[in-house]
C-alpha cells in the first residue's frame, strides 16, 4: 500500500503589490515557485510588473497601485521597491455595489503534485475589490461569469514563477472565488 507523502520542498517567498484606496492601504501576495531564487531582485521585478499588469483586471478604478514587496514565507518584507510603472484598477464597477472599503474576493487554488504519491497543498489570492464585483450579505461565493476575473485566473494558472502552494508547487485554480464583507476593515475604516 502506498502512502502519499508531503513534499520536500517549501515556496521560499512571496511576491506582494501594495495598492491603495484613495488614502487606505493594502498589499496583496502570491507564493513564489519552489527553485525561485529570492536574491535575483531583476527577475522578481519582472514577476512584480507583470502580476500588477494583470491585476488591472480585477481591480476598480478607484484603486491605484506603484510599488511591490519581497516577503518571506512568514511576510515579513526582505525587500520593497517600486513597480515600473503606476496603475489603476480597470474593472468596471457594478451600480447596484456601494462603494464600500471591504468587500472582498478570494480565489482558491490547489497545488498540482509533481508525482502521483505526492500531497500538495491550498493556496489562495485574496484581494479588496470594493464595488467591482457585485454581492450581498450572507453570499458566499462569486457566481456570475466575470470575463476579467477568468482572464486573471487563467493568468494565475499560467505563470510558472508564482500562485504556489505553501510546499512551493504551482498551483492551479479550483474554480472557487469566495466574497464576504471583511469585519475587520468595517471596523478599522468603516464599511
Amino acid at each position: 500500500m502506498s502512502i502519499i507523502s508531503a513534499p520536500i520542498t517549501r515556496s521560499p517567498g512571496k511576491v506582494a503589490i501594495v495598492y491603495h484606496y484613495p488614502n487606505i492601504e493594502h498589499q496583496v501576495s502570491v507564493n513564489l515557485i519552489d527553485g525561485v531564487d529570492i536574491n535575483d531582485l531583476s527577475t522578481l521585478q519582472i514577476d512584480a510588473d507583470h502580476l500588477a499588469d494583470e491585476l488591472e483586471l480585477i481591480m476598480p478604478p478607484s484603486a491605484t497601485w506603484s510599488a511591490w514587496r519581497l516577503l518571506s514565507p512568514t511576510g515579513q518584507v526582505l525587500y520593497r521597491a517600486a513597480l515600473s510603472n503606476s496603475h489603476v484598477g480597470a474593472h468596471a464597477t457594478d451600480p447596484g455595489m456601494i462603494a464600500y472599503y471591504s468587500p472582498t474576493i478570494k480565489i482558491m487554488g490547489r497545488g498540482a503534485p509533481t508525482s502521483v504519491l505526492q500531497g500538495s497543498g491550498t493556496t489562495y489570492f485574496e484581494v479588496f475589490t470594493r464595488n467591482a464585483f457585485r454581492f450581498d450579505i450572507g453570499q458566499t461565493n462569486i457566481n456570475t461569469v466575470d470575463a476579467n476575473l477568468a482572464a486573471f485566473m487563467a493568468d494565475l494558472n499560467a505563470y510558472l514563477r508564482y500562485w504556489a502552494d505553501f510546499y512551493g508547487q504551482h498551483a492551479d485554480t479550483t474554480g472557487d472565488v469566495f466574497c464576504q464583507f471583511n469585519a475587520h476593515e468595517q471596523k478599522r475604516n468603516g464599511s
